[in-house]
């Protein structure tokens, strides 16, 4: 049973033996493999380590990943299903003998790219002095193949270059959530 991916009444119920915990790895641009070295890994890594090792109950996992909206959208795709098979192979082989989880309880979301998590990171990080500029682009209803047309044309591309180093590889990720019982 999942938490968050049930009804409320169940869930209640549920809250006394299940526990949820997330967990993120983050990938290099145009890379799907798990690189330890890279952003936040290490110890999002020693984390995930440390959960299999110390809960082999752990019942099932969920795992959304997603990739940045620079290049193309198929391409982006195709990478936010290669990180959750990443993510997916990582966490199997970390797993402790005598776990019950098993590879068809760990469900695949990739969710392409992350214009929400642009969004928000952009309103909460961006301070250039065209900061207005750039979040009437984000709020305008527009295709997101539109508003990435018009970060590029902001500013002869600096704009896009500097959202693109600085604030789009924390949206190259694989987050989860882990579900366990604690009885």
């Amino acid at each position: 049973m999942l938490l968050g991916w049930v009804s409320p009444a169940i869930a209640q119920e549920a809250r006394d033996t299940l526990l949820s915990v997330r967990y993120f790895l983050y990938y290099y641009r145009d890379r799907s493999d798990v690189q330890e070295d890279y952003l936040d890994n290490a110890r999002q890594i020693a984390r995930i380590r440390q959960i299999l090792a110390q809960s082999p109950r752990i019942d099932s996992i969920t795992i959304y990943s997603y990739s940045s909206p620079e290049g193309a959208r198929g391409r982006n795709d195709v990478l936010a299903q290669k990180r959750a098979e990443s993510a997916r192979d990582f966490i199997l082989a970390n797993l402790p003998s005598g776990s019950v989880l098993r590879a068809e309880n760990i469900r695949l979301c990739p969710m392409g790219e992350n214009w929400d998590g642009l969004y928000k990171e952009l309103d909460a990080n961006y301070h250039l002095m065209n900061r207005d500029r750039v979040m009437k682009v984000m709020n305008a209803n527009v295709p997101t193949e539109t508003k990435k047309w018009r970060l590029k044309r902001l500013d002869n591309g600096f704009t896009y270059r500097w959202i693109v180093q600085h604030h789009m590889p924390a949206l190259r990720q694989a987050t989860w959530i882990c579900v366990f019982q604690t009885t």
